[in-house]
């Protein structure tokens, strides 16, 4: 009987190791990606020592960590398997300070008219005047900061008379701080139905065709302050009228202190909103487009539309003074960006003109506008950079990479299902190089699903960079 159970454990250990010899031969293939040029625009030579890093995975068993060098043309691939799925934990961020019109709460006066006088087992609609219900624009705040996130609505029960550093003072000093009276014309269409036994059966809310402010928020942070502004534009490009905010309107700032930011659940007492003030004043009538802080935090860099012009302050965050004013581009007629991708030594700006900025941080700090160049013609088209797009700039030129797509056609395209890449190198001149790398792992990938496939990492699955 020993000597039968002694046999049988080791033909299970045999089998065992005979299943781990044949999974790591049928996998032995998988181990080293292969990558496929496909040179669609320009010269090699403008792309000579790049190196890319592709970080993709398999169901989060399979990872596959992959060095491309162009010099070299060789790929070096990390293969790691995990019996188990393993996530990566996402990047700490935060989200400042975020204001948002909040209208429901404050129309329960003009539900209730409608349905008093809507038939039972009938539905009613109406549209009413904002102004007639508000005086100034409800809102609904989120702070997320290091350390701390509240959330809160002006429609909440608040203490009159609230205990400093508690929730509630903090919702009271926003609110007496941004007061922004609700335009003359703004309408909302409301709807109510009520039962056969006169009961409410639903309600809801639409927008109508009139003019509407939808607030919308921009914050960037030190280790101890945030600094955050709003675009003052409605729907139809009408300014707001600012001058009920303290100081005016501008770039905000208040204090905080990480390390003591909470006595408890209810009382974050490192927030010194008492410190709430406008500190860089702004014409309401140009559009902000994005606020960031340098990496040394010692600068804000505001990017604002001003007369059809996409425009660069660089501020010193100690003095709050401008430093420096750049025209970088002219914008179309809605006046926006696409993205900002910001790095220590430059950054760059995407429009929607097919246009690409490119901004330097030369060695005394300053921001030196390189180029504007067209991302590409009509002949040569390629890929638009997503979010998730990775850049690098030498003093000479800037590589563009990213995932490929389904379709060069943005509204046609959708969320990256290629492990494969694009290289595009720019200098003042345009465009000079393109191309696109097919991988391996894309074979017999399911382009209509996750499930079975090969993707991107989660977080940071791409980086690109000038070689030595």
């Amino acid at each position: 009987m020993k000597k039968a159970l002694v046999l049988t454990i080791a033909l299970i250990i045999l089998s065992i190791s005979g299943m781990a010899f044949a999974f790591a031969d049928i996998n032995a293939a998988r181990d080293q990606v292969v990558l496929t040029k496909n040179v669609k625009y320009g010269d090699d030579s403008a792309a000579e020592k790049l190196e890319v890093q592709v970080r993709t995975h398999y169901d989060y068993h399979l990872f596959w960590d992959t060095v491309y060098q162009t010099d070299k043309e060789s790929v070096q691939t990390n293969y790691l398997f995990s019996h188990t799925q393993v996530y990566e934990n996402p990047p700490m961020e935060y989200s400042g300070v975020d204001m948002q019109t909040y209208y429901e709460p404050g129309i329960k006066a003009a539900y209730k008219e409608l349905f008093d006088r809507t038939p039972a087992g009938t539905e009613g609609s109406t549209t009413i005047r904002l102004k007639d219900y508000y005086d100034f624009y409800p809102m609904l705040f989120t702070l997320d900061i290091p350390g701390v996130t509240l959330n809160w609505s002006s429609d909440f029960y608040i203490d009159p008379v609230p205990e400093p550093e508690t929730e509630s003072y903090f919702i009271l000093e926003f609110l007496n701080f941004f007061r922004v009276p609700v335009i003359d014309d703004e309408t909302i269409h409301i709807s109510v139905t009520k039962t056969a036994d006169g009961d409410i059966g639903g309600y809801g809310s639409g927008n109508t065709e009139s003019d509407t402010f939808y607030i919308r928020t921009w914050s960037t942070f030190t280790d101890n302050a945030c600094y955050f502004t709003f675009d003052t534009h409605t729907k139809y490009g009408n300014v707001v009228d600012t001058s009920f905010i303290p100081g005016g309107y501008g770039i905000y700032s208040f204090s905080y202190k990480e390390d003591g930011i909470m006595k408890d659940a209810m009382n974050p007492s490192g927030v010194l909103f008492s410190e709430l003030s406008m500190v860089y004043s702004l014409d309401p009538k140009n559009k902000v487009l994005d606020l960031f802080t340098n990496p040394s935090q010692t600068k804000l860099l505001l990017l604002t539309a001003e007369n059809k012009v996409c425009v660069l302050t660089v501020i010193d965050v100690e003095t709050m003074k401008p430093l420096q004013r750049l025209e970088l581009a002219a914008l179309g007629e809605d006046e926006s960006v696409w993205n900002v991708y910001y790095y220590d030594d430059f950054l760059t700006i995407l429009l929607p003109e097919n246009q690409l900025i490119a901004v330097e941080v030369n060695e005394d700090g300053e921001y030196v506008h390189r180029f504007t160049v067209n991302l590409y013609d009509e002949e040569n088209k390629l890929f638009l950079p997503s979010y998730i797009a990775a850049m690098d700039w030498n003093g000479e030129k800037l590589v563009l990479s990213d995932f490929l797509y389904n379709s060069y056609d943005w509204d046609n395209r959708d969320y990256p299902k290629y492990c494969g890449f694009y290289l595009a190198v720019y200098d003042e001149t345009g465009l000079l190089f393109y191309g696109e790398y097919l991988s391996s792992l894309d074979a017999g990938n399911n382009l209509n699903s996750n499930i079975n496939s090969c993707r991107r990492m989660d977080h940071s699955p791409l980086a690109v960079r000038w070689m030595d």
